[in-house]
């Protein structure tokens, strides 16, 4: 139980980095994409490009690694467009008004759609990291104690707390809520826990 934990946690990590391998390089190439544009109005109004456009697409990027971090940090993620505050909300009582939201949703859909890639880099890097350190350590002792926890709890078939075991047993049971092998709630303010059958379905 607990190998098959770690090598979907492994492989979970692997994916993680190797999409963020590709949002990484979409976000440089975006930059460069954009500096490059905002160089040739430059150069057309003042007659000079931006210089050192390259290392300013980088300074870009890990200002984008720095804000993605700062999401992580505060508990955030990825968002839904609602989440984001990209929802256009306007009455659509004329046909100017709804011609309106209609073009202005368009351009909030990109501009969400941009920011979540360019944020998707660090992000996926901190998952990767989060699934990596959910590993739990293997032995043949942890694993004689998940599964007999397991055993009892889905025999008690009901939601219990960690009062009703013994302190010894407080890791074992940890433990299975670690590879989300037990339901975990706290509705009414103190952490409750009930065992998933072995089809994975609630008791």
């Amino acid at each position: 139980m607990i190998a098959k934990h770690n090598m979907k946690q492994f492989l979970l990590a692997v994916g993680s980095l190797f999409g963020a391998v590709i949002a990484y390089a979409f976000s440089k190439w975006f930059m460069g994409f954009s500096l490059q544009h905002i160089s040739s109005i430059v150069s057309t109004f003042f007659g000079h490009e931006i210089p050192v456009q390259g290392v300013l697409a980088w300074v870009l990027v890990m200002l984008v690694t720095a804000a993605g971090y700062q999401r992580w940090r505060s508990g955030g993620g990825f968002q839904t467009i609602n989440e984001a505050g990209m929802v256009v909300r306007l009455d659509d009582d004329t046909g100017g008004a709804w011609t309106v939201r209609h073009y202005a949703q368009q351009y909030a859909t990109s501009a969400y759609l941009i920011t979540q890639a360019l944020l998707a880099g660090p992000l996926l890097v901190l998952k990767a990291w989060d699934h990596w350190n959910n590993q739990i350590p293997q032995s043949k002792t942890s694993e004689a104690s998940a599964t007999e926890m397991l055993v009892r709890l889905r025999t008690a078939g009901k939601w219990q707390g960690l009062a009703d075991y013994a302190p010894e047993d407080h890791a074992a049971i940890l433990m299975l809520g670690k590879m989300e092998a037990i339901d975990f709630s706290v509705a009414k303010g103190t952490p409750r826990f009930k065992a998933f059958t072995e089809d994975g379905n609630d008791p």
